[in-house]
């Protein structure tokens, strides 16, 4: 590895996959150059997703395949205690269906590297986070308010990083120092609002984050992405709806009080409306949306099913 490369011996990609046979290998490719170091955590897939990735034969990758679905929280932690244990400062984190483009872990990290010199805590870089489907359609970061989660406005300036609050998980670079200080992601969570809990809880600690416009990453959003009249309809299944009413319900009451639960829970009511009109079965979702608020409001958390 020659000095332009002794970068990559500061960080570790982890992807956590589950039953990601068909997208796990592009993933691979999307993030793999000589010299890095790729883990990749398996909840317990049965479709040959472990098989296909050891089929790779990537220089440096690693596959830990956990004899259970521990959920994506857990799995994040594992990979950060790994990093941790390996002497990393920084930590990648890619879903199973998102594809890193061009130079854009280079440049995630070049951006911390320049924004740390200049005196900031940074915690975490966030990419352009763009449709799979849709590539014209970005999915902004957000802002919050104390009280809800506002995106950033579509005017906002696409050059140099731009301080905001929150994005998703997947694409984001994480300083492994930052996720220490303040206790990783939200286990009990499982999966679905792990990574807003955990930003916002990042920023309360006073470590900066940041949207880097210039490192693009495409992800499947969603179980069906489709345009509408109204703009991209994005849904989910029904279970995931679960845990997303479950954990915005505890996770907003905790970080904004009653004013922010309430904000979230006009939210989902918007949202339920649009599955009305575009989803594939809507009352389906609404049954898990109904129980997953009640199971925030009485504390529930954990796997909905232990074979999930």
């Amino acid at each position: 590895m020659d000095m332009g490369d002794a970068w990559l011996e500061k960080l570790l990609v982890l992807i956590v996959t589950y039953n990601g046979v068909d997208t796990v290998a592009d993933v691979l490719e999307s993030c793999y150059q000589p010299g890095i170091e790729i883990l990749v955590i398996d909840n317990a897939s049965i479709d040959g997703t472990r098989e296909l990735i050891l089929k790779q034969r990537l220089p440096k990758l690693e596959l830990i395949s956990s004899p259970h679905n521990i959920g994506v929280a857990a799995a994040y932690n594992l990979g950060l205690k790994q990093a941790r244990k390996r002497g990393k400062s920084w930590i990648l984190i890619l879903d199973q269906d998102s594809l890193i483009t061009g130079s854009a872990i280079h440049q995630l990290y070049d951006t911390a590297q320049e924004l740390s010199r200049k005196g900031n805590p940074v915690g975490a870089i966030f990419p352009t986070i763009r449709s799979a489907h849709f590539p014209t359609v970005i999915h902004l970061p957000y802002y919050w308010t104390g009280k809800r989660l506002l995106q950033v406005t579509a005017s906002a300036v696409m050059e140099g990083p731009i301080p905001v609050d929150s994005s998703i998980t997947s694409g984001t670079l994480y300083r492994v120092e930052a996720l220490m200080a303040t206790g990783g992601f939200c286990e009990p969570y499982f999966i679905d609002f792990v990574d807003h809990e955990c930003h916002i809880r990042m920023r309360q600690a006073g470590w900066s984050l940041w949207w880097e416009p210039r490192a693009e990453l495409l992800h499947r959003l969603g179980e069906i992405q489709k345009m509408t009249a109204v703009g991209l309809w994005i849904e989910h299944s029904p279970y995931r709806y679960y845990y997303m009413a479950r954990n915005m319900t505890r996770g907003y009451r905790k970080l904004g009080g009653m004013k922010a639960l309430f904000y979230f829970w006009l939210e989902m009511l918007r949202h339920m409306k649009r599955l009305y009109c575009y989803g594939r079965q809507p009352g389906s979702c609404y049954g898990y949306i109904l129980k997953g608020v009640l199971d925030g409001l009485r504390g529930i958390d954990g796997p909905l099913d232990p074979a999930v």
